[in-house]
């Protein structure tokens, strides 16, 4: 298969590279396209108004001064020479679900890729040893493409693996959760009449709804959602349309 690797915590996360060397010794053909320095975080951003630098740094790794989706667009119309059978944006160092997948610069570029008529999958797993993930992706890929051909390809799939001993590989569906987050801003320093700030947070999460992403995570198994990119809110619209409020 060809497969084209993306994330955004940058090209020289040791989650990319070791999913890049798993892949390539099963016998895929792999390409990465990353970006140069960590980009998490920047959702669907792309770089519109100064050139973007392409370095190849090694044969099929290419450094992207610009952000995850800038690497998808870049990938597709100017480094590779065919459409990828399949995107995989991550490994991503660090589980992103629920609310996430509107920051995540992750997601951003798997959202990109199925835009773009790529079968993609957005891959985050919790802190741990980066191998056993690796190892564990190419299991439950070949599953979920079957699904996109028996279900249609309107979705892209976004999964998340947790830190967990033994870890199972078989996963389970999940929709989106709704974190509940404790947000804070910092005051760090003043200099002259400028402020600064750092913002963040932590998750409430003593509540998890049942078969949420939260709910499986939690329970040590790995969460598969798919997504897409309509946010249109269709009871709404069906009321406005049909003056039924």
């Amino acid at each position: 298969m060809n497969i084209l690797l993306t994330n955004d915590d940058g090209i020289k996360s040791d989650w990319i590279l070791g999913l890049f060397e798993t892949l390539k010794f099963l016998g895929h053909t792999v390409t990465v396209v990353a970006p140069k320095e960590n980009k998490s975080a920047v959702s669907h951003s792309v770089t519109l108004h100064k050139p973007i630098q392409v370095i190849q740094q090694g044969e099929s790794l290419y450094a992207v001064d610009g952000t995850p989706v800038d690497c998808i667009y870049l990938a597709k119309y100017a480094i590779l020479t065919q459409k990828p059978d399949l995107v995989i944006s991550g490994i991503n160092e660090g589980l992103n679900y629920g609310d996430d997948v509107i920051y995540s610069g992750t997601v951003g570029a798997a959202r990109e890729a199925y835009m773009k008529g790529i079968p993609s999958i957005a891959v985050s797993a919790a802190m741990g040893d980066y191998q056993t993930v690796s190892s564990t992706i190419p299991k439950i890929t070949p599953m979920l493409i079957e699904l996109s051909k028996l279900l249609g390809d309107d979705y892209f799939f976004n999964v998340n693996i947790p830190n967990v001993e033994n870890l199972d590989p078989e996963f389970h569906f999940s929709y989106l959760s709704k974190k509940k987050w404790e947000e804070e801003v910092s005051f760090l320093v003043k200099d002259h009449n400028a402020q600064y700030y750092a913002i963040g947070g932590h998750e409430n999460k003593k509540r998890v709804p049942l078969g949420s992403d939260a709910d499986i995570l939690r329970q040590g198994k790995i969460s598969v959602t798919p997504l897409t990119d309509n946010y249109t809110h269709y009871k709404v619209i069906e009321k406005l349309i049909n003056n039924s409020f």
